[in-house]
């Protein structure tokens, strides 16, 4: 499915308004946050940050600079830091809309945090995406009129309905392979005991030396090829699926204890049309072990190498949690979180979140 269609995830951003008591306060840190808004203007991160810190010193309790901090760590990219400040922003927030925007904020950090983990944990990627969420639905409590934070958490339902799906998809093909790999299993144990049984005929043959002996040999070395085929044809199906899976894995594989088990067997035939069946019996001895090995190593299960990934139940999906430090009353009801549902959820979320009357908070660049 197409990823990265929709259009950006604003990051709020507000006029640090300080309002703290003592002129000395608001000649020093006020002074700081105006030089690090300077500078996230001109787009110089680092020294906004640093202007940030200095100012936190004399205001260590001032919830604008948390968030001030975490606007800076955002845009650098820094989206787990930039949650953390948001979230203490939040917490030390007196008044609501501080409280909404951070919230927000740091569910925006939490979206962008979803997408650097699908390409390599697609599981990660989910939970971080209903963080996501979480955060997007408190804003709303806390502001039912917030409409970015609305959209976010439609934007945000329509990736989870893309990544259950990637995440079927994984779990189908698995399932494929692992049936592939008890197949190839199955299809090699077969081959070992052809390959025991050919092994007695030997050297029973051997020992009795009937007259025929040389034509029996002849007919011992046809059966080897046979299985020399089936052995090299067993090989090649392995190496595929070794390539597929674990294209960089350099430990011992299957396939190669195949080829030298074909190997063998071909020496085997020889020494049969030759009628030497002591050197013969040798060599499918040998054959045996090698595809013994084989068989160890695929495990001889459906799961041979690979370990199944839990299956999302999303009936035993967790429940949103609160950001930490927020008010208990201020949770967001517990959410079905399904694939079905998602759509749906979406649309009676709407409802229920109009505001009663229009507004609400636009979201805007850090411009101050």
């Amino acid at each position: 499915m197409r990823r990265g269609g929709f259009r950006a995830y604003w990051i709020a951003a507000l006029c640090a308004a300080l309002c703290i008591t003592g002129r000395a306060w608001a000649e020093s840190a006020g002074a700081l946050i105006k030089k690090g808004n300077d500078a996230f203007k001109s787009g110089k991160y680092d020294d906004a940050m640093a202007a940030y810190d200095k100012a936190s010193v004399d205001a260590p309790e001032s919830p604008y600079v948390y968030f001030d901090k975490g606007t800076a760590q955002y845009a650098k990219g820094n989206f787990t830091e930039a949650a953390t400040l948001f979230e203490q922003a939040g917490i030390k927030a007196k008044d609501e809309r501080l409280e909404a925007m951070s919230a927000y904020n740091k569910g925006n950090c939490l979206f962008r945090e979803s997408e650097r983990q699908r390409d390599s944990d697609l599981r990660k990627s989910l939970e971080a995406l209903k963080d996501a969420i979480t955060q997007y639905q408190q804003a709303l409590k806390l502001d039912p009129g917030y409409q970015n934070a609305a959209h976010n958490v439609e934007v945000s339902r329509l990736v989870m309905k893309q990544i259950l799906d990637e995440l079927k998809k994984k779990e189908d093909e698995q399932k494929k392979g692992q049936q592939k790999q008890q197949e190839q299993a199955d299809k090699l144990k077969d081959l070992i005991k052809r390959q025991e049984d050919l092994g007695t005929k030997t050297k029973d043959l051997q020992r009795q030396s009937p007259p025929d002996k040389g034509a029996r040999a002849r007919d011992l070395a046809k059966e080897q090829d046979k299985l020399k085929s089936e052995t090299q044809k067993l090989a090649d199906e392995q190496q595929q699926s070794q390539q597929q899976s674990a294209p960089n894995q350099h430990s011992p594989k299957p396939s190669e204890h195949l080829k030298s088990a074909a190997d063998e067997q071909s020496s085997a035939s020889k020494d049969m049309n030759n009628a030497s069946l002591d050197s013969a019996g040798q060599h499918e001895d040998k054959a045996a072990e090698e595809m013994k090995e084989a068989l160890k190593q695929m495990g001889d299960s459906s799961g041979a190498g690979q370990k199944e990934e839990k299956k999302e139940n999303p009936k035993e999906e967790k429940k949103p949690q609160a950001a930490k430090g927020q008010p208990k009353d201020k949770q967001p009801a517990p959410r079905d979180e399904t694939a079905q549902n998602i759509l749906q959820q979406e649309k009676e979320d709407r409802e229920e979140n109009q505001p009663s009357t229009p507004g609400g908070y636009a979201p805007v660049d850090k411009d101050w």
